[in-house]
């Protein structure tokens, strides 16, 4: 889950920063947190607010197209 959840302190702090620039900050995050092997290769469904702030659906399509390709490779099978 890579959802947001601002603490009462967040919103008093930066009133008009909005639930959307709070999401932004968030995003960057989970986008790097994804791109490394010891998180994709744990996924299996992911669920994250304003997923179009970040690149997880891209990296998701990525990780298992390459996922299809190394599983064929190693079963030798195909």
């Amino acid at each position: 889950m890579a959802e947001l959840t601002p603490a009462s302190l967040d919103i008093i702090s930066r009133p008009y920063f909005g639930l959307r620039g709070f999401a932004q900050l968030v995003n960057l995050n989970v986008t790097y947190w994804f791109e490394r092997p010891e998180w994709y290769s744990n996924s299996m469904i992911i669920a994250t607010d304003f997923y179009l702030g970040n690149n997880i659906v891209e990296m998701s399509v990525k990780v298992n197209q390459n996922g299809a390709v190394c599983s064929k490779n190693h079963n030798g099978k195909h």
